[in-house]
């Protein structure tokens, strides 16, 4: 299932947060088994990020915010593309 995560981040731990990003995307680290992520977006504030993820399922979707918890807020919902909620929607 398709997931948009909603990051809102502290302004006292942005620096934290962009620096353990860089960590974890160096090392590769975000390769969590049963996670795609398709895109990440950051706000020009760099306080407010996006990312839209595929999850095979909840365990994979938690152990991927889990090492963020600490700084942010995350909010997830799920989401379609505009194909897939016109086929559902067809009348």
């Amino acid at each position: 299932m398709r997931f948009m995560v909603h990051v809102t981040i502290a302004p006292e731990n942005r620096n934290e947060n962009f620096e353990r990003l860089k960590a974890k995307q160096k090392a590769g680290d975000l390769a969590i088994p049963g996670i795609e992520i398709h895109d990440m977006w950051f706000a020009v504030n760099q306080l407010e990020g996006w990312t839209i993820v595929e999850a095979e399922n909840a365990f994979a979707l938690g152990k991927l915010l889990h090492d963020w918890t600490d700084l942010n807020v995350n909010t997830v919902v799920p989401v379609l593309t505009i194909d897939e909620f016109a086929k559902e929607f067809e009348g």
